[in-house]
């Protein structure tokens, strides 16, 4: 029995074994000897002897006697297994421990090579569900610090926002106004904003400044003045004793 997509070898007993060349030739090693049955029609082979039945899905071939017992071996089609090549051959459950799809991938069995179907989980492809395409580890579209979620192949990734973000990719700022309603704002209007706050702060800067220069101009104003009474004062009684 050879089973499709195994090692081309096949131990039959202790003594022998067949195997296939690369072009499909059969060859059968008995007590360390290699015979080919290349040239052996499958159909007469076995001719003659009804207690051999390999099915419709296999081949009869005679194998050299061991102490005297006739040997045969039924070789099966793609697709069969079993000692008469009875049985489907399902490639997801002969797949050893190892599944043959990744990632979770789940395996369906078909009756044409390879033989089986991978249904990939989201985020996996190849055929073996072996390939990573998750466009949110490969390419983070979030922006600001937002959660990337991939949810399928064709279908557009999910942003989940941090507080403060809105938008597809968290590319909006959200700022809170009367009442708690939140205003969205585009980055050209925060310029604006920005440009506008300045503006007021430079303004109120100014007249600050234009309103204490006037206080200190006035003090000291008014020092000179009281200042120069003063001396008027005192130069007074002078000149009333001159006269």
């Amino acid at each position: 029995m050879l089973l499709p997509n195994e090692n081309n070898s096949k131990e039959i007993n202790n003594n022998s074994h067949i195997s296939t060349t690369p072009n499909d030739n059969l060859i059968i090693k008995v007590s360390n000897q290699l015979r080919n049955l290349q040239n052996l029609p499958f159909e007469s082979i076995c001719a003659g002897d009804q207690t051999i039945n390999c099915g419709e899905n296999g081949k009869c071939i005679s194998l050299p006697n061991v102490n005297n017992q006739k040997q045969f071996l039924c070789v099966c089609s793609d697709g069969f297994t079993g000692p008469s090549c009875k049985t489907a051959w399902d490639a997801c459950l002969t797949s050893g421990p190892t599944s043959l799809c990744l990632n979770g991938g789940i395996c369906t069995s078909k009756d044409t090579p390879p033989y089986y179907e991978c249904k990939c989980t989201v985020g996996f492809t190849g055929i073996n569900c072996e390939v990573e395409n998750n466009v949110c580890k490969t390419n983070n579209p979030c922006q600001n610090g937002g959660k990337c979620s991939y949810i399928g192949e064709n279908l557009p990734i999910i942003c989940t926002c941090l507080t403060g973000y809105s938008g597809d990719y968290c590319q909006i700022i959200v700022k809170h106004g009367i009442g708690g309603a939140g205003v969205k704002l585009h980055p050209g209007q925060i310029i604006m904003i920005w440009g506008f706050l300045l503006f007021i702060l430079a303004t109120i800067l100014y007249c600050t400044f234009s309103v204490v220069y006037d206080i200190i101009v006035q003090i000291r104003a008014k020092k000179r003045k009281d200042q120069q009474e003063k001396d008027d004062d005192m130069d007074s009684p002078s000149q009333s004793d001159e006269k």
